[in-house]
């Protein structure tokens, strides 16, 4: 398996870092706790560690690409585990936790996640759609995980205002109040909203324009749900 950088996990130019999710990777950095990250699809989750790792070296896979195999076969080469903290820290992704279904892949995952867990010169850093599931709950204990949520993940009123501002989308009072409601923060919903503002041509009036916008949102929130329908629903059997 190769090292992989931020061209393996990219960064939209327009990314907004969550602070409170993005002081929690610090934290869990410094003491090298394992960080267990999850939400629905568009939160963010895989942007917050390409944005948050950067131009750092790190082992990014996908459970849904034989991840849990190629790990356990790169740590298989690799000296005994060091007893002391070690100058050189290697950085472990695991993407996609949520598609494990058999119990045969659950418990080679928790295994692996034990052992790199374990280590000192490991930082791990584990993503799924769900909540920490029961099988992974007595690593969880043993090992005491930083969890990131979506609540974490949300924008904050300040942060969506700078994300509209990176994309040079500053909507009406009513606009702005309706994506407020109908976005809850949430990264995805406000990218396809500020993608429908710029379509909107600059010599609207103000009074067409609020028109313009609010009918941009009602558009974007069924963009929304598109996406979630191809993206997530279609995916289940």
């Amino acid at each position: 398996m190769s090292e992989k950088k931020t061209n393996k996990l990219s960064v939209d130019d327009h990314y907004v870092r969550p602070k409170a999710a993005w002081e929690q990777m610090k934290a869990a950095q410094n003491t090298r706790q394992t960080v267990y990250l999850y939400g629905a699809t568009g939160y963010g989750k895989t942007s917050l560690v390409a944005a948050f790792l950067g131009r750092k070296r790190y082992y990014y896979v996908s459970v849904s690409e034989g991840g849990i195999a190629k790990i356990t076969q790169m740590m298989s080469v690799k000296a005994e585990k060091p007893t002391e903290i070690s100058n050189t820290q290697m950085i472990f992704v695991i993407d996609d936790l949520h598609l494990l279904v058999t119990q045969e892949d659950r418990n080679a995952c928790e295994q692996l996640i034990e052992e790199l867990s374990g280590r000192k010169d490991v930082w791990l850093i584990l993503i799924s759609r769900a909540p920490l599931p029961k099988w992974l709950k007595s690593v969880f204990i043993r090992n005491i995980f930083v969890t990131i949520g979506e609540e974490e993940l949300r924008l904050t009123e300040g942060e969506q205002e700078k994300y509209l501002e990176k994309w040079e989308v500053y909507p009406t009072e009513i606009a702005w109040k309706r994506m407020r409601e109908l976005g809850g923060g949430h990264p995805l919903a406000f990218r396809i909203a500020a993608m429908r503002f710029k379509s909107i041509p600059e010599t609207e009036t103000t009074e067409n324009r609020e028109g313009a916008e609010l009918h941009a949102i009602e558009e974007a929130t069924s963009d929304m749900w598109d996406y979630l329908e191809i993206h997530v629903y279609d995916q289940w059997d």
